[in-house]
């Protein structure tokens, strides 16, 4: 009896370490629990909302309101991730987040032009990402995996180089405030570590939630986090319109070429992200499938020229809700419906905005490190899914020597040309623009086939 040929078009079969794979339906109670553990792992992303905020000398309203614009757009954009439909969607659980390669181009905006000039750029980079989402099937010589690893750990770094000095405290005016900022950072992060590493168990599913509940109590405890701070949450309404458009758009020609960069450095984040989530998905995955990837790529350049309509800030996908997938067994694309639908619902509740608002900077810095650890390990794992050549290590090798040295040793570039500082103004920006151009010339004659499947 002959047996039946395999269907090319059938989905993969599903790995044995997975509950649920991409195209299963978990029970609704089962799904909105998964929903909030992914949600809680994507509130770290709003340290980099108030970050912003407080570069662009936000009020404390207007901060609130931002936290509540971006809730609703990272919303939006998660949804739009799973939909897979009309050319949108990958129908990966990748979630979206305010995106950390957008850290350095979206501060030096808030500087120059408050969140007006942020909202108005992102209008140029969803039609940016729109429009590269439809090549990026054609561009595999462009972005090899060791290209997309390196910029996933350059993303890593760059959000280390953010975290660590609120970590330690270095913005404390006295050496006792900076050992009580310490003090606070540490309780923060241990109390993410420890679930994370030691318990088994749900229990290690609201580890960051764990963490912020103690260092916020940490905060009140020690008097780092006042009375009158307390006061400002209990003002806030519970419940409000998120306004978008509040900001108003602004528009500076300077700004071009770091969003741009950054954008770049993000795509190329993405695509790494998503190809992790094909091969958690696929038990016989040996390299990324482009076509879901644009697609997927669509969803994010979508998301972003709503954030800009909006008035919100830079979406990516999130490396650290890939590894919460992978280490609760529970992949399926349904989970963004319900992420999607909890983080639009959040948006209308400024009392919760408040709240992060007035996060104190020791826990925005434990929240970073923590996530900054899945983007670093994540960036070394797609380094190492196979041996590299000697012309790939010289561009990984040289790439990292420079983009270590802008932050390292920034006086170095100072006496460059004008034009050139938009490309020497991050570690992340100048790896991405390194990797590329070094990997055309050093690998133009190892380019892999440019089929599309796994």
């Amino acid at each position: 009896m002959t047996q039946p040929e395999a269907n090319p078009n059938a989905p993969p079969a599903k790995p044995p370490n997975l509950i649920y794979g991409a195209e299963d339906r978990p029970p609704l109670p089962v799904l909105m629990l998964l929903g909030f553990q992914h949600i809680s792992v994507m509130t770290i992303a709003l340290v980099i909302v108030v970050m912003i905020a407080n570069t662009a000398k936000a009020s404390f309203e207007d901060a609130g309101i931002l936290v509540r614009l971006a809730l609703l757009t990272m919303g939006l954009t998660s949804i739009l991730q799973g939909i897979r439909r009309g050319g949108i969607g990958s129908g990966y659980l990748c979630p979206s987040v305010c995106g950390p390669a957008y850290i350095g181009a979206s501060m030096a905006a808030a500087k120059a032009g408050g969140i007006a000039l942020v909202s108005g750029m992102l209008l140029m980079v969803g039609v940016f990402e729109t429009l590269l989402s439809r090549f990026i099937s054609r561009l595999r010589a462009l972005f090899p995996t060791h290209v997309i690893g390196l910029v996933v750990l350059m993303v890593g770094f760059e959000a280390v180089v953010v975290s660590v000095p609120r970590f330690l405290g270095t913005g404390c005016s006295t050496p006792s405030e900076r050992r009580l900022s310490v003090f606070v950072a540490l309780a923060a992060l241990a109390a993410m570590m420890i679930p994370t590493v030691w318990v088994k168990g749900r229990l290690r599913l609201y580890s960051v939630l764990m963490g912020l509940a103690a260092g916020y109590a940490t905060a009140i405890a020690s008097g780092l986090l006042g009375h009158e701070a307390l006061e400002r949450i209990s003002r806030e309404p519970w419940f409000d319109w998120p306004r978008p458009g509040h900001f108003g758009w602004k528009f500076d020609p300077l700004m071009i070429v770091p969003f741009l960069i950054a954008t770049l450095s993000s795509t190329l984040k993405s695509v790494g992200d998503l190809s992790m989530c094909q091969k958690i998905n696929d038990p016989a995955w040996t390299r990324p499938d482009l076509k879901p990837i644009g697609r997927g790529v669509m969803a994010i350049g979508l998301g972003n020229l709503c954030s800009g309509l909006a008035g919100g800030l830079g979406m990516s996908t999130s490396s650290s809700n890939v590894g919460l997938s992978i280490s609760l067994g529970a992949t399926s694309r349904v989970i963004l419906f319900a992420v999607g639908g909890l983080m639009v619902a959040l948006s209308f509740f400024p009392k919760i905005a408040a709240m992060v608002v007035l996060m104190p900077d020791p826990v925005m810095g434990a929240c970073l490190v923590y996530a900054s650890c899945y983007m670093l390990v994540a960036g070394f794992q797609l380094l190492c899914v196979k041996p590299m050549t000697l012309a790939e290590s010289f561009v990984i090798g040289i790439s990292l020597c420079f983009s270590f040295s802008v932050d390292l040793a920034p006086q170095l570039f100072e006496g460059l040309p004008a034009w050139l500082h938009p490309f020497f103004q991050s570690s992340l920006t100048l790896a991405t623009l390194m990797a590329m151009i070094l990997n055309l010339v050093f690998c133009a004659g190892a380019r892999e086939d440019s089929g599309g499947g796994r």
